[in-house]
């Protein structure tokens, strides 16, 4: 077939006493149209070919460059894709520090989620917080449990969705981030929200809020400022 005569090709030119020299040409070669390519395709291209070349460090750095560019293109699939091999690749190296590792795994499970991959998302999620713990990284703690909690929720899970929001809240508390606790704050007032819990709602909308104002957050700020129009306006609507 097509793709075994490509694994042979491949297998044969890495043989070459040479291969990895011939690697590091190319990467060089397309390093300048990788920079101004903004979906991040090129770079990833590069980054392969440094990694091959045995150049480790510069193809882990600029592969996480241009993962982040393949997500702000809108490549899900791509995107999730490549952080499995700059994951492998830094089992391999141990280039990266646990929060950018954790921060992989957060990117990764948002473009599985966005991919229609909910399961994959939320081992990802998982797979954050579990380094974010070993860490003691907080706020990355909450973020991770606040995206499990979300995906849960997403799931109609409720009850394993509502225990991984307080542990998030818990370490968004640990961390002092004003942006943690106005994120896990807006998302468990959507869960509340989602149960029919009004009050609660409109007290976990209220901290974040809280939380955005005093960390000068104005996205934050407007996305509990909504939260809390919407349900005011189910509360006041006749037939709400």
């Amino acid at each position: 077939s097509h793709d075994l005569i490509r694994t042979q090709l491949r297998q044969a030119c890495r043989a070459l006493p040479n291969w990895a020299q011939i690697d590091l040409a190319a990467a060089e070669a397309r390093a300048e149209r990788a920079k101004g390519d903004p979906t991040g395709i090129e770079m990833e291209v590069v980054a392969r070919h440094y990694w091959a070349g045995g150049e480790h460090d510069r193809a882990l750095f600029l592969g996480l460059e241009g993962v982040y560019r393949l997500f702000g293109s809108g490549l899900m699939g791509h995107t999730t894709s490549f952080v499995r091999r700059l994951l492998k690749w830094d089992d391999e190296a141990e280039v990266f520090g646990p929060e950018d590792r954790g921060e992989l795994h957060l990117l990764a499970s948002i473009a599985a989620e966005h991919a229609g991959q909910p399961s994959e998302a939320q081992s990802y999620a998982e797979q954050a917080a579990i380094l974010a713990k070993e860490a003691n990284l907080d706020a990355l703690g909450a973020r991770a449990w606040g995206r499990v909690g979300m995906l849960q929720l997403r799931q109609d899970e409720m009850e394993p969705a509502e225990s991984a929001l307080w542990e998030a809240l818990r370490y968004a508390r640990a961390s002092g981030n004003p942006r943690a606790l106005a994120d896990v704050n807006l998302s468990l007032g959507y869960f509340y929200q989602q149960r029919g819990k009004t009050n609660l709602a409109v007290t976990a909308f209220e901290s974040s809020l809280d939380s955005a104002l005093s960390g000068g957050i104005l996205a934050s700020e407007l996305d509990a400022l909504i939260a809390l129009a919407r349900v005011d306006g189910k509360a006041s609507a006749p037939f709400a």
